[in-house]
């Protein structure tokens, strides 16, 4: 990252965020002719950053304890570049003052703004806010943003100033950092660059970001500024997209998460144990696990190992508590805290679920794509997985053909929901109704013989 943007003829490097200051140590030496500002609002880290750089004999060094986001450089003659790793902190742990700026910064950007950006984020544009012309940026970062909602931010700031040059990600499933559980990317921009090309690439081990100029592909602005996602762009493998073929899956079908119950050990529960207690006739079938739709075949199916979740009518109402067994059995819930669940005081009555059966389930979170199922026994589906309920009447062969088609996409789907540390992938419902399949009138071409 240093020897891209000192390659770049900078005269000054800034390191925002700089820790223990590796990043300015490297350019000082490489060149050691250059101005170096590093900032970092720990007083320790700035210390030690201060000691690095009096070791390596540096006379051009200003070391400043201070905010990088309230951080003014000065005026420096030549071309500056500013490079580093900036803090990897979420949301939840920016304040008030500092979601403030970010408002006030993309509103002095042009840029949306996102509430759940993270301190990475803010770091990026206030590095922009200082930019000149040809200055540079080569950061890196966890690579949510290239999909996420909240990298609606960076994604629409690289598009323009400073304009996105090069980037590189690192495949999930290898790590960059012993200590933290987190994809990797890294970027460099170039402030009133006017490029329409943009050189992307995936790198399989660390190593392979050495030479951030190494093999890649050439993505296009345009393609970029069409793209609400980036990941499939950079990887290449971006679904064929014939608006005459395919239609986003959520044209045809509606995506929803399974219930979330707030008490598995309360809801969730045996088929014998239902009986056992009288309460057979309030429980229905449930799928309680992503693995059994894995290995479904395409057709998940009720047996003796599937668990029951606990189905009241909401028409009951108060008449549960009246009913023998049943009251009986919701009195053990309230006494074993089940009623006082943080989503069981969202509901009218703390024991009505409403659970779900949708005709096709999904999964939405493994390391490896998802994987579609019908359900014709009509087991209701929990938060582990995703219902597939269809906007229009489906026949059994559509059904079943759009459940095929689905399955067989496999690895074309990497990069279309979201991608953590060690090649996570999940999907969102609406990133799951994006995926693109053949128009109702085809989808029983896809129909294969059921096992």
């Amino acid at each position: 990252m240093v020897a891209w943007t000192v390659a770049q003829d900078v005269a000054t490097v800034v390191d925002p965020g700089c820790g223990s200051g590796r990043f300015a140590a490297e350019a000082v030496r490489q060149r050691p002719e250059l101005e170096i500002y590093a900032v970092d609002s720990d007083p320790v880290a700035s210390l030690i950053t201060r000691c690095v750089l009096a070791c390596l004999g540096h006379k051009h060094s200003s070391v400043v304890n201070t905010n990088f986001l309230i951080w003014n450089l000065p005026q420096v003659p030549g071309r500056v570049g500013v490079v580093g790793n900036p803090p990897y902190v979420r949301h939840h742990d920016i304040g008030p003052e500092g979601k403030r700026w970010g408002r006030e910064a993309s509103s002095r950007l042009g840029v949306p703004w996102s509430g759940l950006a993270g301190l990475h984020v803010l770091f990026t544009m206030a590095a922009a806010l200082q930019m000149r012309d040809e200055d540079v940026l080569c950061f890196i970062t966890s690579a949510e943003w290239l999909d996420v909602r909240y990298g609606v931010v960076l994604r629409a700031l690289l598009r323009e100033q400073p304009r996105l040059q090069a980037i590189s990600i690192l495949d999930p499933r290898s790590s960059a950092f012993s200590d933290a559980m987190t994809t990797a990317s890294i970027f460099c921009a170039k402030q009133a660059a006017e490029n329409t090309k943009i050189s992307a690439r995936v790198v399989n081990e660390v190593v392979g970001f050495a030479q951030l100029d190494g093999d890649s592909r050439i993505v296009s602005l345009e393609d970029l500024l069409a793209a609400g996602r980036w990941t499939t762009l950079v990887r290449g493998n971006e679904p064929e997209r014939d608006s005459a073929d395919l239609v986003p899956l959520g044209a045809i079908a509606r995506v929803s998460r399974g219930v979330a119950t707030g008490s598995n050990g309360f809801f969730v529960l045996a088929k014998e144990e239902a009986e056992a207690r009288g309460i057979e006739g309030f429980v229905r079938p449930a799928l309680t696990s992503a693995e059994e739709i894995f290995l479904s075949d395409g057709t998940v199916r009720v047996s003796s190992k599937t668990k029951y979740v606990l189905d009241i009518p909401l028409t009951l109402g108060d008449g549960a508590l009246s009913h023998a067994a049943l009251g009986k059995y919701l009195a053990e819930g309230q006494k074993r805290g089940a009623s006082e669940r943080y989503l069981s005081k969202q509901r009218k009555y703390w024991w009505v679920l409403s659970p779900d059966v949708p005709p096709i389930v999904a999964t939405y979170m493994a390391r490896r794509p998802p994987a579609f199922a019908l359900n014709p026994d009509g087991a209701a589906i929990l938060n582990v997985c995703h219902g597939l309920y269809p906007r229009i009447e489906l026949n059994s062969r559509q059904l079943w053909g759009l459940v095929c088609y689905l399955n067989g996409l496999g690895e074309k789907l990497d990069g279309a929901g979201r991608t953590y540390h060690g090649g996570l992938h999940k999907f969102e419902p609406r990133e799951m109704e994006a995926i693109l399949v053949p128009p109702v009138e085809r989808l029983a071409d896809y129909s294969t013989e059921e096992a």
